[in-house]
């Protein structure tokens, strides 16, 4: 937008800044998905998913666990933990976001993770700083778009990015 100045002497921005270059940002650094955690500035609880080979990096003093369909592989030094069994749907099978009324029970993970959530609030249980979810490889990548699919969890949560470069296997 041109200024009245730049107006009345007939000179127009050409939208260019220094060195033509554009004054607006072409490539974000940051990730768009609503549910990545974006660092120390955010205010949700970073979340992050992973399976049994992968836990040998966690910080458990501080972090809850949710194990999902499965039995914990191991419970000890959690401050919470939380077994979830139940079925993980396809985003095809549900019609409207997780944290619809009428789907709520179709995404029970997302439920039961907003639950945790409130007993933190509450004092029900230990505050933990960070949430660990422990699924099976296979389901890793369905229960992260379930998740991103469920607004209340996005509030609460934020995905913290898992680097694939290691495995606790040697």
């Amino acid at each position: 937008m041109a200024s009245m100045k730049q107006e009345s002497e007939g000179k127009r921005p050409s939208g260019l800044g220094q060195a033509g270059k554009p004054l607006f940002q072409s490539k974000a650094a940051l990730s768009t998905s609503a549910l990545a955690w974006r660092g120390s500035g955010d205010p949700r609880i970073p979340l992050s998913i992973l399976t049994p080979h992968d836990m040998c990096d966690v910080e458990k003093a501080q972090s809850a666990v949710f194990f999902v369909g499965a039995v914990p592989v191991e419970d000890a030094g959690w401050l919470v933990s939380r077994v979830w069994v139940g079925q993980i749907r396809q985003a095809s099978d549900m019609l409207h976001p997780g944290s619809c009324p009428c789907c709520i029970r179709l995404n029970g993970l997302g439920h039961a993770l907003v639950a945790l959530f409130q007993e933190r609030v509450k004092g029900l249980c230990k505050y933990f700083s960070n949430l660990v979810i422990i699924c099976s490889a296979e389901e890793r990548a369905l229960v992260q778009e379930n998740l991103a699919r469920d607004n209340l969890v996005i509030g609460f949560y934020g995905l913290k990015a898992v680097s694939s470069r290691f495995s606790c296997q040697s």
